[in-house]
């Protein structure tokens, strides 16, 4: 939910983010990249979960497998279009390096959510991936909190977004209304607006009162799994090992009390 925003927003104020925080040479020569770089975090942080999930249910030898494969994805794209030598070269080679790091994030994108759908039974909610990327698409890439940014930074300078703070002011401003059209189109609930509010320990009086900004109260129930036909929660002989250490504590004997003991009395006053 916070990962597709920011996303977009560094993809839409790329120019801005390099040339504030380093040069105009950086802008430049390096805004695409940082665009491409951006988007592939989104696949890669959804490969992460996915991965995890793979883990848990024991198959960590495919995982294996398939980071092997996007490692492969990686130095395949690398050589064809990475110049001097890539036969479909891409200028300036910064970009190149960035789409084929863009490809491998994608191709793990791909074989972990196979394997999901495949072995866990778990399916991803295409509505809910559209809702969240209209609703960022309309804060920051239709210039919405662009505008709403650029009228409040009228009043302080003739060049909007050219320093840091400006630059924050418009991408609080996208974010806010990200979570305004969030909650309009329903994917934002007020039980997410309690449970976020909560988490960052704010005070109940403003949770409540932002909690009558979604009009659903909570998200809908989704269908149940049905865990006995997923085939990759059947025993695998991919788990780890069988512990064979001890498992019993050292035990403690009493002392003897017949045993004389050594400490010697205390000395008399």
């Amino acid at each position: 939910m916070l990962l597709v925003p920011g996303v977009v927003a560094l993809v839409t104020y790329r120019y801005n983010f390099l040339n504030v925080f380093y040069t105009s040479y950086y802008a430049s020569q390096g805004a695409l990249a940082m665009a491409l770089l951006s988007v592939g975090a989104l696949p890669l942080a959804l490969s992460q979960v996915i991965q995890s999930s793979i883990n848990a249910i024991g198959r960590q030898r495919l995982e294996l497998y398939i980071t092997s494969t996007q490692v492969l994805v990686l130095f395949a794209a690398v050589a064809l279009i990475v110049p001097p030598w890539g036969p479909f070269s891409i200028e300036p080679g910064v970009v190149a390096g960035a789409v084929a790091i863009l490809a491998s994030s994608v191709a793990a994108l791909i074989l972990n959510t196979y394997f999901m759908e495949t072995l866990i039974r778990v399916h991803i909610h295409p509505w809910s991936i559209l809702a969240i990327t209209v609703s960022a698409a309309g804060s920051f890439a239709a210039g919405v909190g662009d505008r709403f940014g650029t009228l409040w930074l009228a009043l302080h300078s003739s060049s909007p977004v050219s320093t840091w703070y400006e630059l924050l002011t418009v991408v609080v401003i996208g974010f806010v209304v990200y979570f305004v059209i969030l909650a309009l189109v329903g994917e934002l609930t007020r039980t997410d607006v309690r449970r976020i509010g909560n988490s960052v320990s704010l005070p109940r009086d403003l949770v409540e009162t932002l909690a009558n900004v979604p009009w659903q109260e909570s998200p809908p129930d989704l269908p149940p799994v049905d865990l006995a036909r997923a085939p990759g929660l059947r025993s695998t002989t991919e788990l780890p090992e069988t512990f064979t250490g001890t498992r019993e504590m050292p035990e403690i004997l009493p002392e003897d009390e017949s045993t004389p003991s050594t400490e010697e009395p205390p000395p008399p006053p």
